[in-house]
């Protein structure tokens, strides 16, 4: 448990100290200046966004802008509104502005929900302490693709115009529904719920533990709930209920899970660098079970770092305690695992101190018609934990490949082969682009 926490303290530290190290890199100017109004373009839809709320704006015969009662739209301005770090009325530092704007291009383009986004500052007519935003992007491919190891998932983003998907799941091990709706009546809280079977094959859909073995709960039904404090920070509570197989034969368990996210774009105080930002990341999740003694949590922290314009270091640090009949899975849990040959049992543990590092190497680029972006990624990596227990040691040495098809459709597949200080060695395919 020590351990664990030591782990946990030095996440906090790192995620810090980076933070730290991003404000310092610039010299910005002390004299303010203040957003009066932010100008969305989204296609051909114009909209203007300033204290007094957001009026939608068309062009007439003479060239100027015009109130407009309806315009042909999918997405939604409020939606982007979400993914931006400035707002009207806002005043910074002309450096800190820049650096803002920048964060919310990245955001935008990488949530999927548009294909380019660019953000420029409108200098003053007359008076030079204000700023005009002018925001443009053009509307996304909504549909999403992807699975894990022996499921495939389809779905889609933006419905009805707003933060909000829809997924669904089929496979050997994970069949089900998930909705999620991220900016809930035009507000910053989030709402969504999941249905899943997880089966008929073997899954890691939940860690709890009996003295007489591994529950069969392959229902898995949940509610979630969050509020984003900005772009980049989301905390919530989820409740899940884990059912078994055949409900006369033992009662459903019922989870409470309090949970925080954060994820910050590292931006460089020189415009000129922009285009191969770095970028850092900490979640928190926590288990508690009301009719079990029973209760665990966990955490984990990472950082890229684009050493070259295709070349990356990734690191991560996780940490993970429990009460009660609770484990943890370091062997099927994807982007938190011991990529090598241990037996499954082995890499079940009530408590882990877990540490993983990749260089990655992107090699390829190219369309797939008719505009699907497909990019092909060589990493090395090494995986290392320290169990609970009798505080055993167990790592991983190996290499791997992946395919990338990112914007418009963010489907990944990762391939691996990894071998431990025994020899032992696994191959290991996973739906994912990696921590």
């Amino acid at each position: 448990m020590k351990k664990t926490m030591v782990i946990f303290f030095i996440c906090f530290l790192f995620l810090g100290f980076v933070s730290f190290a991003e404000v310092r890199e610039g010299t910005a100017p002390t004299e303010k200046v203040r957003i009066v109004k932010i100008k969305i373009v989204i296609d051909s839809n114009e909209y203007e966004w300033t204290i007094d709320g957001i009026n939608r704006l068309t062009v007439d015969n003479n060239g100027s802008e015009t109130t407009a009662t309806s315009v042909a739209e999918i997405l939604r301005p409020e939606t982007v509104m979400s993914f931006l770090s400035v707002y009207p009325n806002e005043s910074a530092t002309e450096d800190a502005l820049v650096r803002q704007c920048r964060e919310s291009e990245l955001c935008l383009t990488e949530s999927g929900y548009v294909y380019e986004a660019s953000l420029q500052i409108v200098p003053p007519r007359k008076n030079p302490t204000e700023r005009t935003i002018v925001v443009t992007v053009s509307q996304g491919f909504f549909w999403r693709f992807g699975g894990g190891g022996i499921y495939g998932m389809v779905g889609k983003d933006g419905l009805g115009g707003d933060r909000a998907s829809v997924r669904l799941y089929a496979g050997w091990n994970r069949n089900g529904i998930k909705y999620v709706h991220n900016n809930v009546g035009d507000s910053s809280f989030v709402l969504g719920g999941s249905l899943f079977y997880l089966g008929p094959g073997k899954s890691n859909g939940t860690t709890i533990t009996t003295a007489t073995g591994t529950a069969g709960v392959p229902f898995e039904a949940a509610v979630m709930t969050g509020y984003f404090f900005n772009p980049g920070l989301l905390v919530g509570v989820d409740g899940s209920v884990l059912l078994p197989d055949v409900l006369p034969r033992g009662n459903s368990l019922f989870s409470i899970q309090p949970f925080l996210e954060y994820r910050k774009h590292l931006i460089p105080g020189d415009p000129n660098r922009y285009g191969n930002e770095s970028d850092i990341g900490f979640d928190a999740r926590g288990y508690i079970y009301p009719t079990l003694p029973a209760k665990k949590s966990e955490g984990s922290a990472f950082i890229h770092g684009r050493v070259l314009e295709k070349t990356m270091i990734a690191l991560k640090g996780a940490g993970g305690i429990s009460m009660g009949d609770c484990t943890f899975d370091l062997f099927l849990t994807e982007d938190r695992n011991i990529r090598s040959g241990y037996p499954a049992e082995t890499l079940m543990v009530p408590s882990f101190a877990f540490g993983s590092a990749e260089i990655r190497q992107n090699i390829a680029s190219f369309t797939v018609p008719p505009a699907f972006n497909c990019g092909v990624q060589l990493f090395g990596f090494s995986d290392v934990a320290v169990l609970s227990g009798d505080i055993r040691f167990v790592d991983a040495y190996g290499v791997g490949a992946r395919i990338l098809f990112d914007n418009p459709v963010f489907a990944y597949f990762s391939f691996s082969y990894g071998v431990n200080h025994d020899g032992a060695g696994r191959v290991l395919f996973c739906g994912t682009a990696g921590f």
